[in-house]
């Protein structure tokens, strides 16, 4: 279940523990019914990153947060992983952003970039 921060880091091959996750992460923040306008995953190289952090800035609609999945971060060029640090050096209070990272993503220089937010 999440607590106060607004970027979370799910990582690893155990794609059943991280769907349990977030489905409690779901629960937990977004209001009955409002999952349709305030969670959204975003798979790297099938959207626009910018559109994604642009989600994220947006203010949650009938609920009191957002809840948006970045997936496929090894797609990310160098200047999409350097916005994703951005954000997450300053995230939007009212978003909850859950980057999915793989075993072979841990070893970049991303995840270590990403981890202390």
């Amino acid at each position: 279940m999440p607590t106060n921060s607004s970027v979370y880091i799910f990582k690893g091959e155990e794609e059943y523990l991280k769907k349990e996750a977030l489905e409690s992460f779901k629960k937990a923040l977004l209001g009955k019914g409002s999952e349709a306008f305030n969670f959204n995953v975003y798979s790297i190289g099938k959207c626009d990153l910018k559109e994604a952090l642009d989600t994220l800035r947006s203010a949650p609609f009938i609920s009191g947060k957002r809840l948006v999945v970045l997936r496929d971060i090894g797609n990310a060029s160098e200047r999409e992983k350097d916005m994703i640090v951005e954000y997450a050096k300053n995230p939007s209070k009212s978003s909850c952003l859950v980057i999915d990272i793989s075993k072979e993503e841990l070893q970049t220089s991303f995840y270590g970039s990403i981890r202390p937010y």
